[in-house]
């Protein structure tokens, strides 16, 4: 079943500043992977879409769960329907692609985040993008 990737950003601070699209494309998402589960789940909450989802995966040092590879770990253990073969790492940090890495989980870097040419090239990352658009079109051509 072919699936859509959205990119969404979401209010930091006023969590009423979010636009009606992200909105619909929350409430549409199977799968939402945010930095702070804390924000996400606050965000859901207010909104009432939380209910929706089975799982909401991320670290979380209070329980252990520190590197990537625990996140994702956590994610499979919660989701077991999701297998390794079906997923496609995004990330914006070698530390998204050593984690994906070690379930065998091909890692996109994007370069508008906080990484590097250099850094991704050297964690192994299959591919980098520059642009939204880009990262949307590697999706299409898969």
């Amino acid at each position: 079943m072919a699936g859509k990737l959205y990119l969404c950003a979401t209010p930091i601070g006023n969590l009423d500043d979010i636009t009606f699209r992200v909105l619909e494309c929350l409430r549409n998402a199977d799968v939402i992977a945010a930095e702070d589960t804390r924000h996400t789940i606050k965000l859901l909450n207010h909104f009432g879409i939380k209910k929706y989802f089975d799982a909401i995966s991320g670290a979380d040092i209070e329980h252990g769960i520190t590197s990537k590879k625990d996140v994702i770990k956590l994610l499979f253990e919660r989701r077991s329907d999701v297998q390794p073969s079906d997923c496609v790492m995004v990330g914006d940090r070698e530390h998204d692609v050593i984690g994906a890495a070690h379930f065998g989980i091909p890692c996109v870097g994007v370069l508008w985040g906080y990484g590097s040419e250099d850094e991704f090239r050297n964690s192994g990352a299959e591919h980098t993008v520059k642009t939204p658009d880009e990262l949307a079109q590697y999706f299409i051509d898969m």
